[in-house]
């Protein structure tokens, strides 16, 4: 007797379903896009605004360094918030990479705008380190030459975008917390070496913040029985 093969009846309930989600995930993506642009042209504008006159250009390169290479730092951060906000399977990770994404946004803009009022470029002419140099300041010893510890690697966000769910959320955590970790040597150098003043609060208040997010990040891992990633 021949093999009989079972049929499943297509639904038009499943075809509604998938179109519904993507017209979700597309709309969710949209959404991010538009806060995301919205949070960049704000810290510009409120930069812009928070002086009557623009302040003059800092002598040492220690000011412009250190925006030159947070505002990369804060670009790739909001790469992996934005993947994170589109995959994640649970919505404290979701909430979290939102935060992220916008906050951080908005502080690309603000950047970018104090270097307009500069002068200077967006876009750095020099090392990641010699700017970290000017001075007596020790580098740290697991300095990694030309380029900045912690930043995801291409294989990194490879494997990321295509998880989902769980992993997804796992994938986050460890290459956020692995990321802001990258970013406290620059935090620190700028705390306590930028000649402008409000660049130094500005500094400060970003470690401070990514130290309690960092803090976070942590507990949510070892909520999920994670093990952070090796840094550096």
């Amino acid at each position: 007797m021949g093999s009989t093969s079972l049929r499943i009846p297509h639904s038009r309930h499943d075809d509604r379903n998938t179109h519904c989600s993507r017209r979700t995930a597309t709309g969710m993506s949209l959404a991010v896009a538009v806060c995301l642009v919205l949070g960049i042209v704000l810290g510009s504008y409120l930069t812009r605004e928070s002086d009557t006159q623009a302040p003059s250009p800092p002598t040492s390169g220690v000011d412009i360094g250190f925006l030159h290479y947070m505002i990369i730092h804060h670009e790739q951060a909001i790469e992996l918030a934005r993947i994170s906000v589109a995959n994640a399977g649970d919505l404290t990770v979701r909430t979290l990479a939102f935060d992220i994404l916008t906050g951080q946004g908005t502080q690309i803009g603000m950047m970018q705008g104090w270097l307009d009022m500069w002068g200077q470029p967006r876009k750095p002419a020099e090392p990641y380190t010699s700017w970290m140099a000017e001075g007596d300041h020790q580098m740290p010893s697991h300095d990694s030459g030309t380029s900045m510890p912690g930043m995801a690697t291409a294989l990194d966000f490879e494997t990321f975008r295509a998880a989902e769910g769980h992993e997804s959320d796992t994938q986050f955590l460890k290459l956020m917390l692995r990321h802001h970790q990258g970013g406290n040597d620059m935090l620190e150098v700028a705390s306590d070496r930028a000649e402008d003043p409000i660049i130094r609060r500005f500094a400060r208040s970003l470690l401070a913040l990514q130290q309690h997010e960092s803090d976070v990040m942590t507990t949510m891992l070892a909520q999920r029985n994670e093990q952070p990633l090796p840094f550096p």
